[in-house]
């Protein structure tokens, strides 16, 4: 067939080309712009018959302080961050056997991470398909890529079988995990699909000798079990919190938990499923011209999902209106409730393959492909912001454009692409993102392409913005039930119309997930049970000596206050990596003589840095109706000594929260600097 132009096939996306079905109505729209996307290096990277052999290429990178890295079937290469420059390059079989692994046959469906807390790459693939196989597993060196790396085989199946297929890859503070789809072999007595799970402590791949004699494999889990294509997350909390999930039919999320990974590992599938807007699955994506359509993988997350204050953040190809469309999703790590999800699609192209990241402020960037019957193969990047507790998407934006038709099937009539892709957020930068997307550089050939993506958002992320919630909650993320309020609540703004209103009706949260949203330490909000309530939360830099102050105001309807509602202030001191090095908790609600009126409370700021304010309302009683208003928040860099303050430095033991007399909290210094 006739090659056309590649202008010929370039849809410019309108903003009704992006269909997020979840929504928030802020107060002042006029004073909230989306963010946007800037290119940053943007270069091919990996070509069919070049660098590979193989269909798909199922592409996989990360981003480490100065390296990036991209595996695909067939190859692995390391470019210098900085410069873009390729400093190293080989097969992927020659990368498994230059870290010392004995694999059989050929290695496939690679996987890499980087993890910023270890300062350590984790890749993972699997070999000899069809066949006895082992999951791969390596882990570099150091922070430096090219210092080498420690490699292992382990055995995938000890009943031989079935083979592992599928490779995916996660990590939490103390684990990496591993999964794999178990597909019966070939002249062997099993007869249905399973997934098995390996499960490492990663204190044992850390040490001057890495092993993985500790490690544990879960066996014989059924598909209905614990669903197919199972996806661990980055947990970017550095959180001891490994939720795996799999998609039932485009309908459901079944979440998979493994606890205690470090001592006595257990897998624990029985949680149940997390219910979707229902969508149905799609197989195919539409291109131009008569050949084959492009095989898409369906529903299943095809790249790991990313964890990121107590949330886990996730993407997968839905059928919209004879589409592929991407739906994502933001589900609570601790209780498996939903969040919120929505729809990226346009009525003319098909969007698949979406892989996501998201950073400490909930900003999301999603790499994916489209394409048409007007369009050839591209890459593209979306990105949303977060206002409270919702997250809107601005216009796709154009990574590389497709310029040809593809078939490839070597005779097996699959016109396969993917598998997958991946999105990463940059260890040394919170604004800046990379993606490894696949496009059409010639006819029947694919390509590989990475780009760097700077954000720019609509406000600056280092400063407090949107104090006084005049902007509804822009720059704020949020949990439970919190509204931007006027006068007509019951109590006049401090500054202003609006006011934030927490509230303790509403879904039931659980401590332990807001002690993950606020970035607070285990047990640090006391042990209530079922515990209902509303936070909100904010990062800014400051320096020492500033001076955050804020109003609020409690509202009890004229009821006697539970014993167990509190109403708090937490501060933390976060590190480069925004993990929290010590933290402050200020009960609110000390004194009962002063529970009526609007109130003050300030703080001054001990150590130049970066802070993460916390304000939140719980309680154990769900019919308690106690709203907490907030207003004026301000960090002045004012003397210490001109305003009265709620702490002077982090040696201050600190009161209890009032949790029914459940514990006393008092300062926690974390040894993470």
């Amino acid at each position: 067939m006739q090659c056309l132009p590649p202008t010929k096939f370039l849809t410019v996306f309108t903003a009704a080309a992006v269909l997020v079905t979840a929504t928030y109505p802020i107060a002042n729209a006029a004073k909230v712009e989306a963010a946007t996307l800037d290119i940053g290096h943007n270069f091919t990277s990996s070509t069919l018959f070049i660098d590979s052999n193989l269909i798909p290429p199922s592409p996989s990178g990360s981003v480490g302080s100065k390296h990036v890295i991209e595996f695909i079937n067939g190859g692995y290469k390391v470019y210098e961050k900085s410069t873009g420059a390729l400093v190293e390059s080989s097969t992927l079989d020659q990368f498994w056997l230059e870290a010392g692994v004995n694999f059989q046959g050929f290695t496939f469906d690679p996987r890499v991470v980087y993890d910023p807390f270890s300062q350590r790459w984790l890749a993972a693939a699997v070999d000899n398909p069809n066949a006895n196989n082992q999951f791969l597993l390596a882990v570099s060196n150091s922070a430096d890529p090219l210092s080498g790396w420690t490699g292992f085989a382990i055995d995938s199946d000890s009943s031989d079988q079935r083979w592992a297929d599928f490779p995916t890859l996660g990590f939490d503070k103390s684990g990496v995990y591993l999964t794999a789809n178990m597909f019966p072999q070939p002249g062997k007595n099993a007869a249905s699909l399973e997934t098995h799970i390996l499960a490492i402590p990663k204190a044992d791949l850390l040490g001057m000798n890495p092993t993985v004699a500790q490690a544990t494999l879960f066996e014989s889990n059924l598909i209905a079990q614990t669903g197919f294509s199972l996806q661990p997350s980055i947990n970017l909390d550095n959180a001891n919190a490994a939720v795996l999930l799999s998609s039932l039919n485009a309908q459901q999320l079944k979440p998979t938990r493994i606890e205690n990974v470090a001592t006595q590992p257990t897998l624990e599938t029985t949680e149940p499923a997390i219910a979707l807007d229902p969508f149905a699955p799609i197989f195919s994506a539409d291109q131009p011209g008569p050949k084959q359509d492009l095989e898409i993988g369906g529903d299943r997350l095809s790249t790991h999902t990313v964890t990121q204050n107590g949330a886990v953040w996730g993407v997968q190809t839905v059928e919209q209106a004879g589409r592929a469309a991407l739906r994502w999703f933001q589900i609570d790590a601790a209780t498996g409730q939903l969040l919120q999800e929505g729809l990226i699609a346009d009525p003319e192209n098909d969007f698949y393959y979406g892989s996501i990241a998201v950073n400490d402020y909930e900003d999301v960037v999603i790499g994916f492909n489209a394409s048409g019957p007007n369009q050839f193969v591209s890459a593209y990047a979306i990105t949303g912001q977060t206002a409270g507790n919702a997250t809107t998407f601005s216009d796709p934006l154009l990574l590389k454009a497709g310029v040809s038709d593809y078939e490839v099937t070597f005779g097996a009539g699959r016109n396969r692409w993917g598998d997958y892709s991946a999105t990463t957020l940059d260890p040394a930068d919170q604004l800046t993102f990379w993606t490894f997307q696949e496009y059409v550089s010639a006819e029947d050939r694919w390509s590989t392409q990475i780009t760097e993506l700077k954000l720019r958002p609509d406000f600056d992320p280092t400063q407090l913005v949107n104090a006084g919630f005049e902007a509804g909650l822009a720059g704020w993320l949020s949990r439970g039930n919190v509204q931007p309020v006027t006068a007509a609540i019951g109590a006049d703004p401090v500054a202003g119309q609006f006011q934030a209103a927490l509230a303790t009706s509403g879904e039931v949260l659980g401590d332990d997930s807001l002690e993950a949203f606020l970035q607070l330490p285990p047990d640090s909000l006391g042990a209530i049970e079922n515990t209902v309530g509303s936070a909100i939360r904010q990062s800014f830099f400051a320096q020492a000596g500033d001076i955050l102050t804020l109003n609020w105001q409690l509202l009890t309807q004229g009821l006697a206050l539970d014993p167990s509602t509190s109403a708090f202030v937490s501060i933390s001191r976060l590190s480069q990596t925004f993990e929290v090095i010590e933290t402050q908790l200020f009960n609110l609600l000390t004194d009962p003589d002063r529970l009526t009126g609007s109130q003050t409370f300030s703080f001054v700021v001990p150590t130049t840095g970066t802070y993460s304010l916390g304000i939140g309302l719980i309680t154990a009683d769900a019919t308690e109706t106690t709203q907490l208003l907030i207003d004026n928040v301000s960090l002045k860099p004012q003397p210490p000594t001109e305003v009265p303050e709620g702490g002077m430095g982090w040696g201050l033991a600190l009161v209890g929260l009032g949790l029914g007399k459940k514990r006393l909290w008092r300062l926690l210094r974390l040894d993470r600097a």
